[in-house]
C-alpha cells in the first residue's frame, strides 16, 4: 500500500513539473516577443525567482537585451545568479 501511495505522488510530481515547465515556456515566448525596454520594465519589478526561472530558458540573444535595458543594480543581480547557475560544483576538499 505504502508503494501504492509512493508511486502516486510520484506521478503528480511529474505532472506538476510538466505543467511548471509548460507555463514557463510561455512565459518565455511571450517576453521573447517584447521589445526589450519593455520586458526590462516588467523585470525590474518581478520576483527573482520569476525572472530567473524566464532568463534561464531564453535564448542569450534574446535575454542579452533585456539585461541591458534593466535597472543596472537588477542587473547585477540577475547576472550574478546566472553565473552561480552556470558553475560547476566544486570538489569538496579531503
Amino acid at each position: 500500500q505504502l508503494t501504492e501511495v509512493r508511486n502516486e505522488i510520484k506521478e503528480l510530481l511529474k505532472v506538476e513539473s510538466d505543467q511548471e515547465k509548460t507555463r514557463v515556456d510561455s512565459l518565455v515566448k511571450i517576453y521573447e516577443g517584447m521589445k526589450p525596454d519593455d520586458a526590462a520594465r516588467i523585470f525590474n519589478t518581478l520576483d527573482m525567482d520569476v525572472v530567473m526561472k524566464v532568463m534561464t530558458n531564453m535564448s542569450e540573444r534574446k535575454s542579452g537585451p533585456i539585461l541591458a535595458a534593466m535597472n543596472a543594480e537588477r542587473a547585477r543581480q540577475v547576472t550574478q545568479l546566472l553565473a552561480q547557475q552556470k558553475q560547476l560544483p566544486g570538489i569538496p576538499p579531503q
